[in-house]
Protein backbone atom coordinates (compact mmCIF):
# COMPACT_ATOMS: atom_id res chain seq x y z
CA UNK A 1 0.00 0.00 0.00
CA UNK A 2 1.29 3.88 -0.44
CA UNK A 3 0.39 6.30 1.89
CA UNK A 4 -2.79 7.15 0.19
CA UNK A 5 -4.18 3.97 1.17
CA UNK A 6 -2.62 4.15 4.78
CA UNK A 7 -4.76 7.62 4.85
CA UNK A 8 -7.78 6.01 4.20
CA UNK A 9 -7.10 3.23 6.87
CA UNK A 10 -5.63 5.88 9.56
CA UNK A 11 -9.23 8.17 8.67
CA UNK A 12 -11.90 5.50 8.57
CA UNK A 13 -13.65 6.59 11.93
CA UNK A 14 -14.25 10.23 10.53
CA UNK A 15 -17.57 10.43 9.01
CA UNK A 16 -18.69 7.26 9.26
CA UNK A 17 -15.42 5.94 7.28
CA UNK A 18 -16.95 8.02 3.90
CA UNK A 19 -13.83 9.15 2.95
CA UNK A 20 -12.34 9.69 -0.74
CA UNK A 21 -9.74 10.41 -2.60
CA UNK A 22 -10.18 13.16 -4.86
CA UNK A 23 -14.21 13.42 -4.79
CA UNK A 24 -16.89 11.70 -3.56
CA UNK A 25 -19.08 8.86 -5.44
CA UNK A 26 -21.81 10.32 -7.13
CA UNK A 27 -24.45 7.88 -5.62
CA UNK A 28 -23.14 9.34 -1.93
CA UNK A 29 -26.20 10.72 -0.44
CA UNK A 30 -25.07 9.95 3.07
CA UNK A 31 -23.26 12.64 5.05
CA UNK A 32 -20.90 13.88 6.75
CA UNK A 33 -18.35 12.99 3.95
CA UNK A 34 -14.62 13.65 3.82
CA UNK A 35 -12.69 14.11 0.76
CA UNK A 36 -8.73 14.19 0.34
CA UNK A 37 -6.61 15.43 -2.34
CA UNK A 38 -3.02 15.56 -2.23
CA UNK A 39 -1.87 19.40 -2.53
CA UNK A 40 1.99 19.02 -3.34
CA UNK A 41 4.85 16.99 -2.20
CA UNK A 42 7.90 14.82 -3.34
CA UNK A 43 10.72 12.90 -2.17
CA UNK A 44 13.90 13.98 -0.23
CA UNK A 45 17.09 13.51 -2.14
CA UNK A 46 20.80 13.39 -1.98
CA UNK A 47 24.08 12.80 -3.93
CA UNK A 48 23.42 9.65 -4.39
CA UNK A 49 19.68 9.13 -5.37
CA UNK A 50 16.15 8.99 -3.33
CA UNK A 51 16.58 8.92 0.47
CA UNK A 52 12.86 7.53 0.46
CA UNK A 53 12.11 10.02 2.90
CA UNK A 54 8.96 12.88 1.74
CA UNK A 55 7.19 15.70 3.06
CA UNK A 56 3.52 16.10 1.45
CA UNK A 57 1.18 18.39 1.46
CA UNK A 58 -3.08 16.79 1.93
CA UNK A 59 -5.87 18.79 2.42
CA UNK A 60 -8.85 16.91 3.85
CA UNK A 61 -12.32 18.39 3.22
CA UNK A 62 -15.49 17.69 5.44
CA UNK A 63 -18.37 17.74 4.42
CA UNK A 64 -21.88 18.38 5.95
CA UNK A 65 -25.41 19.14 5.26
CA UNK A 66 -25.38 21.22 8.82
CA UNK A 67 -22.08 23.13 9.80
CA UNK A 68 -22.68 21.36 12.75
CA UNK A 69 -22.47 18.17 11.92
CA UNK A 70 -19.24 19.02 9.30
CA UNK A 71 -17.16 20.88 12.39
CA UNK A 72 -17.87 17.56 15.04
CA UNK A 73 -16.23 15.68 11.81
CA UNK A 74 -13.22 17.99 11.68
CA UNK A 75 -12.60 19.06 15.26
CA UNK A 76 -12.57 14.52 15.13
CA UNK A 77 -10.29 14.72 12.15
CA UNK A 78 -7.69 17.28 13.51
CA UNK A 79 -7.75 15.34 17.08
CA UNK A 80 -6.82 12.00 15.34
CA UNK A 81 -4.33 13.47 12.63
CA UNK A 82 -2.62 16.52 14.49
CA UNK A 83 0.89 15.41 15.70
CA UNK A 84 0.28 11.80 14.83
CA UNK A 85 3.13 9.49 14.51
CA UNK A 86 3.55 6.43 13.69
CA UNK A 87 3.67 3.29 11.20
CA UNK A 88 0.80 2.49 9.72
CA UNK A 89 0.67 -0.33 6.11
CA UNK A 90 3.42 0.69 4.42
CA UNK A 91 4.22 3.80 5.59
CA UNK A 92 6.08 5.32 8.24
CA UNK A 93 4.46 8.78 9.27
CA UNK A 94 6.94 10.72 11.27
CA UNK A 95 4.61 13.50 11.82
CA UNK A 96 1.40 15.47 10.84
CA UNK A 97 1.37 18.56 11.43
CA UNK A 98 -2.09 20.44 10.71
CA UNK A 99 -1.60 24.13 9.14
CA UNK A 100 -4.30 25.60 8.62
CA UNK A 101 -8.30 25.11 8.58
CA UNK A 102 -11.05 26.95 6.55
CA UNK A 103 -14.76 27.37 6.19
CA UNK A 104 -15.90 27.34 2.53
CA UNK A 105 -18.94 27.19 0.91
CA UNK A 106 -19.72 24.12 -2.04
CA UNK A 107 -21.90 25.68 -4.28
CA UNK A 108 -23.23 29.10 -5.74
CA UNK A 109 -25.40 31.16 -3.83
CA UNK A 110 -28.42 30.13 -4.53
CA UNK A 111 -28.55 27.17 -5.47
CA UNK A 112 -30.71 24.46 -3.93
CA UNK A 113 -28.74 22.36 -2.19
CA UNK A 114 -26.04 24.05 -0.18
CA UNK A 115 -23.47 21.76 2.05
CA UNK A 116 -20.97 22.92 4.31
CA UNK A 117 -17.18 22.39 3.77
CA UNK A 118 -14.76 22.90 6.61
CA UNK A 119 -10.86 21.92 5.41
CA UNK A 120 -8.09 21.16 7.30
CA UNK A 121 -4.09 21.11 5.60
CA UNK A 122 -1.78 19.40 7.16
CA UNK A 123 1.91 18.49 6.39
CA UNK A 124 3.06 15.00 6.54
CA UNK A 125 6.50 13.93 6.76
CA UNK A 126 6.31 10.39 5.65
CA UNK A 127 8.93 7.31 4.36
CA UNK A 128 8.18 4.06 3.65
CA UNK A 129 8.22 1.10 6.23
CA UNK A 130 11.84 -0.45 6.86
Amino acid sequence: MAIEEDLITLTSSIAGGRCYWGRAPQAVTVKPYMIMHRISGGGDYKMSGATGFGDSRFQFDIYGETYTAALAEMRALEALISGYSGELGDTNFQGIFTEGVADLTTEDPGAVSQLHRLSIDALIAHAPRP
